[in-house]
């Protein structure tokens, strides 16, 4: 016989649909980490798009800082545009788990 105390862990918080994040599964709560990561790689990205812009307009005529600077920005822009793509694959992928 199992202690009344212990009883109660053998309870998930889908069965009593309790769940803080309304994650049910791994598969969900793999899905959110992800979003959550892409989320921050989009951050990043737009953040070095911001210095990459800065560098070439600091560069004061430097041909070698203007293309570290383009090099800066053309890399943020296709950050941007993967994290954008992968974030609308993990949702879309996501939504039909559910």
């Amino acid at each position: 016989m199992i202690p009344t105390f212990l009883a109660g862990i053998t309870v998930t918080c889908a069965e009593i649909n309790a769940c803080p994040n309304k994650t049910h599964d791994i598969s969900l709560a793999f899905a959110n980490i992800v979003q959550v990561l892409l989320t921050l790689i989009g951050l990043l990205s737009v953040i070095f798009l911001i210095i990459g812009a800065l560098w070439i307009t600091m560069s004061g005529g430097n041909a070698s800082r203007i293309q570290r600077g383009k090099d800066a920005v053309r890399y943020a822009v296709i950050g941007i545009v993967l994290a954008m793509v992968s974030y609308g694959v993990v949702t879309y992928i996501a939504q039909s788990v559910k």
